[in-house]
């Protein structure tokens, strides 16, 4: 896969120069790597990735844009691919003037730009909004580094990173929103942001500002509020952005569960005009109430293609045996390491692909998350009437709450807007093993920090929602496999741009058709998906199984939260672990899923602190 480094300094800091020049002499002293940009003041460089995410260098010398990149169209029920786009001379003025702006409003896809004026006196980079391509951001001799893969930057012996405290709280509490740098020493490109370098100034400055609002979308004063209208629009949305990411490979595997998401994204690589030879496959548990496989085995079987189903056994697990990972900016979990990455990785080869697809983002996009919100943004809108109460009715089918109560929380948050009450009772339900003081200070301060977010005056749930994981940096490379080696990118098409944005501008009322769960999409796609997965209003979600993993590894859990880091910074709370985990019947109403996002947290922080308990976190 695509990964780059670069980095940008002032040209006229002899010793900024020197240390730019060391760096390169270290990169290109490995044969894989290759020198995209050289120009003054700043290089990058690439290694990796698929032919079609590589780099177009740009004209007059204007800088280049790594990985993918396609033209934006104004037809909202056109449904083919988007065209490559190729970025004209006459294209280079109204990107150095809008700091990347248009590049952000007249196209899309997955990609990192560096733009440089005519007279290099700045430079821009830009985060495209929703792509996983992921940019970081570190700075060391007043030099400012930009890499993808952590890894990488470490391999170079000139930087080291300390893990901050801040970041720890606000994972163990459950706010995993937060955008409080998970390294003292690094933070984030966020998507649609701009960093740009002034070099007329002495020295230079570095600012940054967001070129991508998705506050502005959701609340559009303009929303497509007609069902039929919006349906067809999200039918188009979603098949062209399937075909155009699916266009430049031959073959693909397809993560296919059985839910809704992943057979919409299946019945679009099935109506392709010239398609790639998809391979779906599906996880079960073998010993689970529940069973997707019929589901999936019908959504392949309309599409024809070929399908194979792999067991995932908690009975086999041993989190003792978990897989080494390589050091990742962020968190992540341990779940998708265990065995499932090491078999993905095989099934690839086997059959020669470079993607797997799959139908993530459905759960936000679709509004399946956000469904006890959808008054209140009906009332924002339109105030109160008649189908209000209708509304109320059908939310409170969903939500295990009477019609009344529904009616009345609604009304409260729009009279009173949303206050971190609201989140409270989620909240609690997921940080129950977080230390009380944690938990008490909590309650009082979740207010998200995102840049997205920060000018809001209430805290946007139904918005946070409504975006999945676009907040947070997702994991874009595999950690348990060499950085060289060859891996498929994983590619999720209703996170795509054009999706995400059509997405907000329909309301939450709207996704909400006829009182159904994402009743938008399954009218969108009728006649593509099998009507039996339209007609299903549930979903299999194998109960029982992270319980089973838990019951199987409990000495091991044991040691790892209880001798670890979180616990000797006083983060968790020893005494509702030990009862979690105790094999004596206990009271504990702590879910499985808290224990391992602690567990992912626990083995992130000792990797970073090199098995160290206490000592290695530094303040920021």
């Amino acid at each position: 896969m695509l990964r780059f480094m670069g980095w940008v300094w002032d040209a006229r800091e002899p010793q900024q120069a020197e240390f730019a020049r060391s760096l390169q002499r270290t990169l290109l002293a490995r044969l894989n790597w290759q020198m995209a940009l050289d120009t003054r003041g700043a290089q990058c460089f690439l290694t990796g990735g698929h032919p079609s995410a590589q780099y177009q260098v740009l004209p007059h010398g204007a800088g280049i844009v790594l990985g993918t990149l396609f033209e934006q169209r104004a037809d909202p029920v056109d449904d083919s691919a988007y065209r490559p786009a190729i970025i004209e001379p006459r294209d280079i003025q109204p990107l150095l003037n809008s700091q990347g702006r248009r590049l952000i409003e007249n196209y899309w896809g997955n990609y990192l730009a560096i733009l440089c004026d005519e007279h290099r006196s700045g430079i821009c980079i830009i985060k495209d909004p929703t792509g996983p391509l992921p940019c970081f951001i570190t700075s060391l001799h007043g030099l400012t580094m930009l890499f993808s893969s952590v890894s990488d930057c470490l391999n170079l012996g000139a930087f080291s990173f300390t893990v901050n405290p801040a970041y720890l709280r606000d994972r163990v509490s459950g706010r995993h929103e937060t955008s409080h740098g998970a390294l003292n020493e690094v933070r984030p490109l966020y998507g649609g942001e701009c960093l740009h370098f002034d070099f007329r100034t002495h020295p230079m400055t570095r600012t940054t500002r967001l070129h991508w609002h998705p506050l502005r979308l959701a609340y559009d004063t303009n929303p497509v509020e007609h069902p039929a209208q919006a349906a067809a629009m999200v039918r188009a949305a979603v098949r062209a952005c399937t075909r155009t990411l699916a266009a430049e490979h031959d073959a693909v595997l397809l993560r296919l569960s059985g839910g809704l998401d992943s057979s919409i994204i299946c019945a679009c690589l099935a109506d392709m005009p010239s398609r790639p030879t998809v391979t779906s496959y599906t996880y079960y548990d073998p010993h689970g109430p529940a069973d997707e496989r019929p589901w999936a085995r019908l959504a392949a079987a309309h599409a024809a293609f070929e399908h194979l189903e792999y067991p995932f056994d908690p009975q086999t697990i041993d989190l003792r045996r978990r897989p080494k990972l390589l050091p990742s900016v962020y968190v992540v979990s341990i779940l998708e390491y265990l065995d499932l990455s090491k078999l993905e990785r095989q099934l690839t080869a086997d059959r020669g692909a470079t993607a797997i697809f799959s139908g993530d983002g459905g759960d936000s996009g679709f509004c399946s998350d956000s469904i006890a919100l959808a008054l209140v943004e009906y009332l924002k809108r339109h105030g109160l009437r008649s189908n209000a109460l209708l509304l109320a009715t059908q939310i409170s089918l969903y939500t295990q709450r009477s019609s009344w109560q529904v009616l009345a929380n609604s009304l409260r948050r729009w009279f009173r807007g949303q206050t971190p009450a609201d989140q409270q009772e989620v909240q609690e339900t997921i940080n129950r093993l977080a230390h009380p003081d944690l938990r008490s200070r909590t309650a009082v301060d979740s207010t998200p920090v995102h840049p997205w977010f920060r000018d809001c005056d209430e805290t946007p749930w139904a918005l946070m929602r409504r975006l999945g994981n676009l907040p947070n940096p997702m994991p874009y490379y595999d950690l348990s496999a060499d950085p060289d080696t060859k891996t498929p990118e994983v590619v999720a098409p209703l996170y795509a741009q054009p999706a995400v944005e059509l997405f907000l501008r329909i309301p939450l009322y709207v996704h909400f058709f006829e009182g159904k769960d994402r009743g938008l999409a399954r009218d969108a796609f009728a006649g593509m998906v099998p009507a039996p997965i339209l007609q299903r209003l549930w979903k299999d979600r194998a109960p029982g199984f992270l319980e089973e993993i838990v019951s199987r590894n409990r000495e091991a859990l044991r040691e790892l939260l209880l001798d670890g880091v979180l616990a000797a910074s006083g983060l968790l709370d020893r005494s509702a672990t030990e009862q979690a985990l105790s094999p004596m019947p206990s009271k504990s109403l702590v879910v499985p899923i808290e224990l391992f996002s602690h567990l992912d947290t626990e083995l992130w922080a000792r990797q970073w602190m090199d098995g160290r308990h206490e000592p290695g976190i530094a303040e920021p």
